[in-house]
């Protein structure tokens, strides 16, 4: 989780950054890991919303994806801790990772160490 080492994302300063994974198909989704980074800036990964689709997101605003039928939103709030772990049975083949707009600009930053999704 240091980001020295490359070992995470990091998007641009925005409005309600955003990180999407592609499964590939549509799969059995049980459980999804989020991994914060380490060596700082822990902050970067606070009030987000991990978003599961069968089919591709439409929008790129925090608001479209809780407005897009079939959409399932699980918010976060407060700062992630090392691992977040989230409990689901669903399918799925995108997964989002995106901030709410809680910076006093209204823009922030999204890192992440790691994503993990499980299922059967």
């Amino acid at each position: 989780g240091a980001y020295g080492s490359s070992e995470i994302t990091h998007t641009d300063l925005g409005s309600q950054p955003y990180w999407t994974l592609d499964l590939g198909s549509v799969q059995n989704i049980e459980t999804i890991n989020i991994w914060n980074r380490t060596d700082c800036c822990s902050n970067r990964l606070t009030n987000f919303h991990v978003f599961v689709s069968d089919l591709p997101f439409t929008g790129t605003s925090v608001n479209d994806s809780q407005n897009q039928q079939g959409v399932l939103n699980l918010y976060t709030a407060g700062t992630a801790g090392t691992t977040t772990g989230l409990s689901l049975t669903r399918t799925g083949r995108y997964v989002r990772v995106q901030l709410s707009n809680t910076a006093v600009t209204g823009e922030n930053v999204l890192s992440l160490a790691e994503v993990q999704v499980f299922g059967n």
